[in-house]
């Protein structure tokens, strides 16, 4: 209800009224909106009536909406629809990039031009598929007010992210190749298996051999397995927050998939659940509780940085080994695939990639590090020929 008073000025007594006409987007508390000026309280009353109505028809203060406040209303409903991993991740973009720049800048005020300057300062910094997904982010705010009628374009949408020089975009590539060819990822086999604790070497194997992320290969269960039809079921991906290990389905539809096994890893999963059995049972734990293909003492999943820690330390004292991520060991399991000569349709369903695209992009990388390195093969072979005449 709007509160009315009769206030003095100079000229004379006024009325004002107050009535709640905004939410905070922080608090989520009413916020009230002082009123001044009128002669009289009955034009006060009827201009509270006129603002009522408005906020009731939802078209009160369209014009003073800021960023801020329709990112909060779209938020609201959004997050609704994500993962609790995605979830956190989109929320910290907007904080630390995206907020800073549009936040209590009203929207109907916001242009073109000033969207392609936040676009152009987000490429000087990151990477251009990063400054596209911020692009993104940001530009789900302008759609969500268009739907709202608060605006009637979207600015980000005419937006452009600077595209890189191809050869500096070649060079990149070359630079970062992440992922072993076949013999290489052999090399690793003969040596981490003697070297790692078995289950990290079995971790790692079971990774290059079938392409499962870092997140799908903590959260493998034994039941997972089929090793009469030599297929490992993906279901699940691991997520960790505040200390606690949450699972939840893996990342896209796609990525819900039977991925296939080799006769060797099949060999190298049985040997290991033999070692998982002897290990729990020293430990005075039964066997059938036991759960993961690889996990900790307690039975719990092991933690996101295990992989990163153990691989390190692996490549630290085998500097004659290309230095790859974790994630390079999905990227060996490609090569692998393209070496075979399989399909990149194929391909995409045992990566689980959403977007034939994104397969390709693979593919097409480790096609070139092939041509590059036979090649070589092919000028040394001619070296050879010259010495030997």
């Amino acid at each position: 209800m709007p509160y009315f008073a009769k206030y003095k000025t100079k000229d004379g007594y006024k009325w004002l009224f107050q009535m709640p006409t905004t939410v905070d987007p922080l608090s989520g508390k009413k916020k009230r909106t002082s009123f001044r000026g009128y002669e009289t309280k009955r034009e006060a009353q009827k201009a509270a009536q006129m603002i009522k109505e408005q906020l009731d028809k939802g078209t009160y203060g369209n014009d003073k909406i800021t960023y801020r406040e329709a990112y909060a209303s779209w938020w609201d409903i959004h997050q609704r629809t994500l993962k609790p991993s995605t979830r956190d991740k989109s929320e910290d973009v907007f904080r630390s990039r995206i907020l800073p720049h549009f936040d209590k800048l009203r929207i109907k005020d916001i242009d073109r031009d000033y969207c392609q300057a936040v676009v152009d300062k987000w490429r000087e910094e990151l990477t251009e598929s990063t400054a596209k997904d911020y692009k993104g982010h940001a530009s789900q705010v302008f759609k969500y007010a268009m739907s709202r009628d608060w605006i009637f374009k979207n600015p980000m949408q005419f937006a452009v992210v600077e595209k890189k020089d191809e050869n500096t975009l070649a060079d990149d590539d070359s630079e970062n190749e992440n992922f072993w060819d076949s013999e290489q990822f052999l090399e690793f086999q003969d040596t981490a298996s003697k070297e790692m604790e078995y289950q990290d070497y079995v971790m790692f194997y079971v990774m290059g051999s079938s392409g499962l992320r870092k997140g799908e290969m903590l959260t493998l269960k034994w039941d997972d397995i089929d090793f009469e039809n030599k297929i490992i079921n993906v279901r699940r991906t691991l997520y960790f927050k505040n200390k606690k290990d949450i699972l939840q389905k893996t990342k896209t539809g796609a990525s819900l998939r039977s991925a296939p096994m080799t006769n060797d890893e099949i060999e190298v999963l049985n040997k290991w659940r033999t070692l998982q059995k002897e290990r729990f049972l020293k430990l005075g734990i039964q066997y059938k509780k036991v759960v993961y293909v690889v996990c900790r003492d307690n039975l719990r999943p092991l933690r996101l940085a295990h992989p990163n820690e153990k691989l390190n330390k692996f490549l630290k004292h085998h500097p004659d080994l290309p230095s790859i991520t974790v994630h390079g060991f999905r990227h060996t399991f490609a090569s692998a695939l393209y070496e075979a000569g399989v399909s990149v349709k194929t391909a995409q369903k045992f990566l689980g990639h959403t977007r034939m695209e994104t397969t390709m992009n693979i593919y097409t990388h480790v096609a070139k590090t092939i041509k590059v390195s036979e090649a070589d093969k092919y000028e040394n072979h001619m070296k050879m020929l010259k010495q030997n005449r």
